[in-house]
């Protein structure tokens, strides 16, 4: 199933035949032929359900090409979703950061995306005490406050099925559009919100005198947000270990 989830997002709800739990960093490969028919695109893997049946969740903004001709087919049915059928191939890729005792993660628009599956699968291995992580810190950087909208569910309830005694998830929302404001609050999700695009190296330095030790960075993003990361990690060397993973091309 297809349908607009928020404003020029698309939630695309594809049923498999069995059972199928995402890894972090996974992607598919996804043709649907009544749009596009003999060409494939690639999508990270937002989150599966395993009820009421196996599905597998992606969440696709409108771009250009595919993007734009899927978003505007959806946009004409009159309940703005449709249902068709899909070919999947995959799953590919899996970037494994559970033996790292910080984790800075790095979002731009949609980007977060290839994080959600991270998230879960870190703080699970947090509370089964089979992960060294100690803290993961979410920065996403968004348009506007109902960028937020994206997620926002999938978050709450990864905070509230953990607990606040394995609350190991810090995030931080930076509203980078001038003019936009901060609207209604971040109701039942905590979270430090400001204006502006963050400050790369400024806040990697904070976020290491804090917690130390060894560190993974993981980024999604345009090409001009994952370089201006890259750079900072970088100006960390020697001084702190730090593994940087880049993640480019997925929608």
């Amino acid at each position: 199933m297809v349908e607009i989830s928020h404003d020029d997002v698309l939630r695309i709800r594809l049923q498999n035949a069995r059972p199928w739990r995402a890894q972090p960093g996974q992607y598919i490969y996804l043709t649907l032929p009544r749009i596009a028919l003999g060409t494939s695109h690639p999508f990270s893997v937002a989150w599966t359900e395993t009820q009421p049946s196996p599905a597998i969740n992606l969440l696709v903004r409108r771009r250009s090409g595919f993007t734009k001709k899927l978003f505007d087919a959806t946009a004409s049915m009159p309940e703005r979703k449709f249902t068709t059928a899909a070919l999947i191939e995959g799953p590919y890729g899996r970037e494994n950061l559970s033996s790292y005792g910080t984790v800075i993660l790095f979002a731009a628009g949609i980007g977060i995306t290839y994080h959600m599956q991270q998230i879960l699968h870190l703080v699970r291995s947090h509370m089964d005490c089979t992960a060294a992580v100690r803290r993961i810190t979410l920065v996403w950087a968004m348009r506007s406050v109902q960028d937020f909208e994206w997620a926002r569910q999938w978050l709450v309830e990864v905070v509230e099925n953990h607990g606040p005694q394995n609350r190991i998830l810090s995030t931080l929302l930076f509203i980078t559009k001038p003019g936009t404001g901060l609207g209604r609050p971040f109701d039942g999700y905590p979270a430090q919100v400001y204006l502006g695009r963050p400050n790369f190296k400024v806040l990697l330095e904070q976020l290491m005198q804090k917690d130390g030790g060894a560190a993974a960075v993981s980024v999604c993003g345009p090409g001009g947000f994952a370089d201006d990361v890259c750079k900072a990690v970088r100006s960390l060397h020697p001084v702190w270990n730090v593994d940087l993973f880049v993640q480019g091309g997925l929608y």
